[in-house]
């Protein structure tokens, strides 16, 4: 070999060489095998050089079916005394005598008003566990007056009755190792090169996505939540999957659905409550997000549940989040088994916890998008603790105090700007028809607390009562009859959309671009006009806006506005002019603003951030 080739060789080796280094350095800094063991992810078998993503879209093994995709936690999810998700070998008979905790005797009882509408309204929102929603007489749907519900899957041609919208929720999860690929393991770690599957694959979520313009996707659920084991020996999961992962995972079901349809509104995958841990998990997707695609996560819509229960590792309730080196985090109470269960009925966390997930969102610079509770209840049933988890209970010390905080509480430091500064846009109740169970010498125990309706399917699965409205199904009626439907129609903005600028003082065209918002709780369906005014109340231009959804629905427009001399001008927006729409509100229809034509203007140098 000549010199010339051999410095070849050499060259070509240093680069290949360089490339592995690399690949080492960036891929494998929070994933290597001599970190902490909660977070080794490495099979025994297998020494990685780097670990690098590969998706399984169409993976040979088959991801969960659609009943294990229910959402079990809680009561299907706790180990110990508590275990009811498979079998009975677990749950104590001392706790089913009812010799568990006292009741407390303090109880009081709202009264709400007389009905004034049935309208669906945007603010509410439903969890349908048990049955297709269009199962159920259409009036008693309409008498919950959620104008939203999911069911942990996808469809194609969903149904809507009386108009209530379905939420897309695509199923990601990482796979483990055991032998094999596995999807749900305890003690199994993580495949490497980390994998994660999606169900349905990502061509499906396009095909769907096409047909369906303009749809919510949730992408996970409790996507934190790692494996818990069942007390028959086996595995019970959510979609567990590492922080990191989740954020590759995102970025290729977000890409393929916006390329589908540009109008879809994509969300996070669901966390189960945002306390602390759990929001380092959420810090840790975003900043990966942001060191593999140098740019912000596109969430269009964030997502949260709030259930309240004891983080421990390795215990019941809702565990360490996975790839978080924790032991024990909030609601664990140094192991005290009655405030454990009574914390799931405890509202008087709850704002806090909103409110910490609302600042997480600000200090990334999210705070102009919505923020929805796509799961909100109370699961802990009656038998746990008897008498602490009755409807009543369940009414008055979580339903009514949770409606009355989300669907009223606005913080300008921190809420929703184009929704009257609220800080959750949407609330979907835990549970429609959650009334799954199991049944022992003829005496039925129901998993999970929450449903306002019976499903009627009855024994060995469910409860024995027939289809129906259930007694908490009437207290949610009671409160959610008593709303009445408004419209509040507000600029948001009216800028320059570029700097106006005139080369030699003669007079320029400005393009005016013009933000509006619905902060009511239903969706405008009739056009109404919006105008724009110089100081002189002389029309500058308008346009027409033919719907425009409530709890914080934006519309957008520019308008041209031509031969403006250099100077600077007051100008005016004035939304629905001519008083076409009745609103609750008629005061702040209008917003000034300022427009500079310059003839002046400085070259600055700019500092591009180093990522």
């Amino acid at each position: 070999m000549n010199n010339k080739a051999c410095r070849l060789a050499i060259l070509i080796l240093c680069i290949l060489m360089g490339v592995l280094l690399c690949l080492f350095a960036t891929a494998g800094t929070w994933a290597s095998p001599a970190q902490n063991p909660y977070r080794q992810t490495v099979p025994p078998v297998l020494t990685p050089w780097a670990y690098l993503p590969i998706i399984a879209d169409n993976y040979s093994a088959s991801p969960q079916s659609a009943s294990t995709l229910r959402p079990v936690r809680y009561i299907e999810a706790l180990n110990g005394p508590f275990q009811l998700y498979s079998g009975t070998d677990l749950m104590s008979a001392w706790w089913k005598r009812g010799e568990g905790f006292q009741e407390d005797p303090s109880r009081y009882h709202t009264e709400m008003g007389q009905p004034q509408s049935s309208s669906l309204l945007c603010r509410l929102g439903l969890n349908a566990a048990s049955r297709p929603i269009d199962a159920y007489p259409s009036e008693d749907l309409a008498g919950l007056r959620g104008g939203w519900y999911f069911n942990w899957s996808t469809s194609m041609n969903p149904p809507e009755p009386n108009g209530i919208r379905f939420a897309q929720l695509v199923f990601v999860k990482q796979w483990k190792w055991d032998n094999g690929l596995v999807l749900c393991d305890v003690d199994a770690p993580y495949a490497t090169p980390y994998t994660y599957t999606v169900s349905p694959s990502v061509s499906y979520i396009r095909e769907i996505a096409f047909a369906n313009p303009g749809s919510l996707w949730l992408i996970g659920n409790e996507i934190e939540r790692r494996d818990w084991p069942t007390s028959g020996g086996g595995c019970a999961g959510q979609s567990e999957i590492l922080p990191e992962v989740y954020a590759w995972a995102y970025h290729e079901i977000y890409s393929a659905i916006k390329d589908a349809d540009p109008t879809a509104q994509v969300a996070n995958g669901s966390i189960i409550v945002p306390t602390p841990l759990r929001l380092q998990y959420m810090t840790r997707m975003w900043d990966e997000y942001i060191r593999r695609y140098r740019t912000y996560m596109p969430v269009d819509v964030w997502q949260i549940h709030v259930y309240l229960g004891p983080e421990k590792r390795n215990d019941w309730g809702i565990d360490i989040p996975a790839g978080i080196d924790a032991d024990v985090g909030l609601f664990y109470f140094n192991g005290d088994g009655p405030k454990r269960i009574l914390v799931n009925k405890d509202f008087t966390y709850v704002p806090g916890l909103i409110r910490d997930f609302r600042a997480w969102m600000k200090e990334r610079g999210q705070q102009n998008k919505p923020l929805i509770i796509s799961e909100f209840g109370v699961c802990m049933p009656d038998w746990i603790m008897k008498g602490e988890f009755t409807p009543e209970d369940i009414r008055d010390e979580y339903m009514y105090p949770g409606l009355s905080y989300v669907l009223n509480t606005t913080d300008p430091a921190l809420g929703y700007p184009a929704d009257g500064y609220r800080l959750v846009q949407s609330t979907w109740w835990w549970s429609l028809d959650g009334d799954g169970g199991s049944y022992e010498d003829g005496e039925f125990f129901q998993y999970m607390n929450g449903n306002l309706f019976w499903s009627g399917l009855g024994p060995p699965t469910h409860s024995p009562n027939p289809m129906g409205i259930s007694t908490l199904g009437t207290y949610w009626i009671s409160y959610v009859s008593a709303l009445t439907e408004n419209v509040n129609l507000h600029p948001l903005m009216v800028v320059a959309n570029l700097p106006a600028f005139s080369d030699g003082g003669e007079p320029v065209t400005v393009t005016l671009q013009v933000q509006l918002s619905n902060s009511g709780n239903i969706a405008v369906t009739q056009p109404f006009s919006v105008t724009l005014y110089d100081s002189t109340d002389q029309e500058i231009g308008s346009f027409v806006v033919n719907s425009l959804e409530g709890c914080g629905g934006v519309a957008e427009a520019f308008v041209t506005w031509p031969d403006v001399a250099p100077g600077i001008y007051d100008i005016r927006v004035f939304v629905d002019p001519t008083n076409q729409i009745s609103e609750a509100q008629e005061n702040d229809n209008g917003m000034p603003g300022l427009v500079l034509v310059a003839t002046h203007r400085v070259n600055l140098p700019i500092v591009l951030r180093s990522w």
